[in-house]
């Protein structure tokens, strides 16, 4: 008894250290954190491609998977082991003619769906369709991003970034940015579409006096629980919305980067500028909880060296030398600051799933390793 008696008082101190350790880590100020992705599990599925995880069923027992070179989708159980293989892209009963608008998302742990520029496609585990929903107008995009995730699903509802309501009534895109729709509501028991968000009043883009490019205006969505997250491609905000309430935002936030270039609004319309290319991009501006984001950007080029870069005809080596140039990061934002840019393995490629800060998935760098085999990485957010 004497001897656990001596040990006490150390243990003790030792508690008290850690604990006061982990207070003074957890009061260091989000701007001030460096932090990285930490690899401790990983998806190793046997098929040679270039895999991308779209997501996650609810029970956590599928993963829905597509190939980036061929289109090909694949339902994988946990341990990686395909369970089914498709390629639903084509012409026939079953399959959509027409590209991808971003990439599928599972309505149920048996079901998915799929955007296209054709309706959406809504098909069973097994790859067997079984509906075509499509909207009373025809889907307009300029930018087409197929591996966007930006597709919501909730309790039987379905929101997505979808462009032309309104378009086919010959109405201007100065017109468009005060009256035009950015996102529709599909109602899966009625397969009625519906104008649900518009530009929000606090955007730059709401605006009847300068016409903006349209791929300024390309827009992201999250939903997380009740909410619907909102961001443009080349506006340093965040909007909020409640599924309740969607004729305006419940709040909206200043994304504090320290550099993000604006695109400049149009002289004429529909006048295309390979400059816009190289302007302020979010590529993705995920809600993690606890108020907190993960925000995928680009800060843009100056007009100095946007000018150097565009001088030619060659897009491949304008976008490389523009990616050599352009601050990327994927960081943190907690409403008021932003975190330093998130450090990754050079193992890791393409962030793909997100479902919390403890659970990011991403595909694997094929610059840096050549398997027989793909692999999608699981990782977390730490200290460094």
């Amino acid at each position: 008894m004497r001897k656990h008696l001596r040990w006490m008082p150390i243990i003790l101190i030792m508690g008290f250290s850690c604990s006061q350790s982990k207070m003074e880590e957890e009061a260091v100020p989000l701007s001030s954190q460096e932090l990285k992705f930490e690899i401790y599990d990983s998806l190793v599925v046997d098929f040679l491609g270039n895999m991308y995880l779209m997501d996650i069923s609810p029970n956590q027992e599928s993963f829905l998977l597509i190939d980036q070179t061929t289109d090909s989708m694949f339902v994988a159980d946990s341990n990686g082991k395909i369970q089914h293989r498709f390629l639903k892209q084509g012409d026939g009963p079953g399959l959509y003619p027409n590209n991808r608008m971003a990439i599928a998302r599972f309505l149920s742990d048996e079901e998915f769906i799929i955007p296209t520029q054709n309706g959406f496609y809504r098909y069973d585990n097994s790859g067997n369709f079984i509906e075509n929903y499509k909207p009373d107008f025809d889907p307009y995009a300029t930018l087409l991003v197929q591996f966007a995730d930006n597709l919501g699903v909730k309790e039987g509802e379905v929101y997505m970034f979808m462009r032309g309501r309104y378009i086919t009534d010959g109405k201007e895109e100065i017109d468009y940015q005060k009256t035009g729709t950015l996102l529709e509501k599909l109602d899966l028991t009625t397969g009625k579409f519906e104008p649900a968000i518009s530009f929000p009043r606090q955007s730059r883009f709401y605006n009847s006096e300068n016409t903006y490019p349209d791929i300024a205006k390309y827009t992201n969505i999250n939903l997380y629980k009740d909410t619907l997250y909102l961001s443009l491609r080349n506006e340093a905000k965040l909007y909020a919305y409640s599924l309740d309430q969607l004729d305006s935002p419940a709040w909206v936030m200043d994304i504090p980067f320290e550099e993000f270039i604006a695109m400049e609004p149009q002289d004429e319309e529909n006048v295309f500028r390979i400059r816009d290319f190289f302007t302020g991009t979010i590529n993705k501006a995920i809600p993690l909880g606890n108020g907190e984001f993960l925000i995928d950007y680009l800060s843009g080029l100056t007009d100095d060296v946007a000018n150097e870069i565009t001088n030619g005809d060659d897009f491949s080596e304008m976008f490389r030398k523009a990616n050599e140039k352009n601050t990327a990061g994927v960081l943190i934002f907690d409403g008021n600051s932003l975190s330093h840019s998130i450090e990754k393995d050079p193992i890791l490629g393409t962030m793909n799933k997100v479902v919390s800060k403890d659970e990011v998935w991403f595909s694997l760098n094929f610059e840096e390793v050549e398997n027989d085999y793909s692999v999608i990485y699981k990782t977390r957010i730490v200290a460094k």
